[in-house]
């Protein structure tokens, strides 16, 4: 099963600034939740925008922030501020801002936004990096750096490296195995910017692109700071706690999104039946591919529960994945008691999330299950077509990206 860390909105543009006002508590709450400043104006104010999210809300004509420089001398937006004063590090508030619906435009305006995104995200990445080898990173310590040095040692050793030195680091291709096949290993996760082959799904607009190589960027910087020395077991294991802890970070977000869908506030409480439903959301949303695609944080209720149907139907691991989340929310029941909050949802996403990792190894070997029973199968040749008609939906590889592997 593929993993793909990062997911994207589609914005659908609304001229019915009418709708707005009843959707602005909606907002602020969304606001409060994803920790960004949202503001909503009335219709009749000069400049609006009409977006589309949940429900719909009136924004003013965006302007650039006036930056400010709150972490090693990098700059932000007030919104990365924002992020900051509610405990969300740089790098999950840029790839959050990706994710969310934002103003529709085209031309120059529309290179301009795709450029302050990029700029944006590189800073943030650089900021993660940068405080994550200082110690300072609030979600990484240094009993994990130390761990994950003593798991990449051993694969670290038999890589060319840099300069032909045992002293020296890996260069980026070296690297770029290396971390694969640690998360391979490890996680089963394909993480798109790692893969040798590339990935087998274009990503559908310019911020999911940003959103889907963040691996592949955070490893350049990286690079870019060590030079012709290499990447050592210490840069190494940076990027692996910087990129779970934006993965974390991420899917923190994603679950707010589903808790807000309920008609959930911040600091409010479901029962049993609330939380499972918002759990279910969640996870639908997380391995179904093809919707968050489209949909990022972005979503209404009817459009989660359209999603758990689907995946239900389609998704043999599903039945798994939901007997976890009913496991989890009767543990937190225990717990918390029959009223269960936010941080019930996220302690139960965790042990979910890690569930899953299960599911998906469970996944590959079915796959090689299935084509083992087609024709050729055995050899390790089969038609294309087979593949398609019997392999279920746990082939869906596009041709480019089978022909890259020099698989077809």
């Amino acid at each position: 099963m593929r993993a793909f860390i990062f997911m994207v909105s589609v914005l659908v543009q609304r001229a019915l600034a009418s709708a707005a006002l009843p959707a602005q508590s909606h907002v602020l709450m969304q606001s409060r939740l994803r920790g960004s400043k949202t503001v909503v104006q009335s219709p009749e104010q000069d400049g609006m925008v009409v977006t589309a999210d949940a429900g719909t809300e009136i924004l003013p004509a965006e302007q650039p922030a006036t930056p400010k420089a709150l972490f090693g001398g990098q700059s932000y937006s007030d919104d990365d501020e924002s992020c900051s004063a509610d405990g969300i590090t740089p790098g999950v508030c840029a790839l959050a801002s990706l994710a969310r619906p934002s103003l529709v435009v085209k031309g120059a305006a529309a290179n301009c936004d795709k450029k302050e995104s990029a700029d944006r995200l590189e800073r943030a990445l650089i900021a993660e990096i940068e405080s994550a080898l200082a110690g300072k990173h609030v979600g990484i310590d240094k009993s994990r750096l130390e761990a994950l040095e003593q798991e990449l040692e051993p694969l670290f050793a038999t890589l060319p490296h840099e300069m032909g030195t045992p002293d020296a680091g890996l260069g980026l291709a070296s690297a770029r195995y290396l971390l694969h096949q640690h998360f391979l290993r490890q996680k089963h996760w394909y993480v798109r910017g790692l893969d040798p082959a590339g990935d087998g799904r274009k990503p559908p607009n310019d911020k999911e692109a940003l959103r889907s190589r963040v691996a592949g960027h955070l490893l350049e910087v990286l690079e870019n700071k060590v030079g012709k020395k290499g990447l050592n077991l210490r840069y190494l294991a940076v990027f692996v706690a910087t990129l779970e802890h934006l993965l974390h970070g991420d899917q923190r977000e994603r679950l707010k999104q589903s808790w807000a869908i309920h008609s959930l506030q911040p600091e409010g409480t479901t029962d049993v039946s609330g939380l499972v439903s918002v759990l279910d959301v969640f996870m639908a949303h997380y391995v179904y591919d093809s919707q968050k695609a489209a949909n990022g944080y972005a979503m209404t209720l009817e459009d989660g529960l359209r999603e758990v149907n689907t995946i239900s139907r389609i998704y043999a691991p599903w039945s798994n994945i939901h007997a976890s989340v009913k496991e989890q929310v009767e543990q937190r029941k225990r717990l918390s008691g029959s009223a269960l909050s936010f941080e019930d949802a996220a302690a139960a996403a965790d042990k979910i999330l890690d569930n899953f990792q299960e599911v998906s190894g469970a996944m590959c070997h079915d796959m090689e299950k299935t084509f083992f029973g087609l024709k050729g199968g055995e050899t390790g040749r089969v038609k294309l077509q087979d593949l398609r008609d019997y392999g279920g939906n746990l082939f869906r590889e596009s041709e480019e990206y089978l022909q890259e592997l020099g698989a077809l």
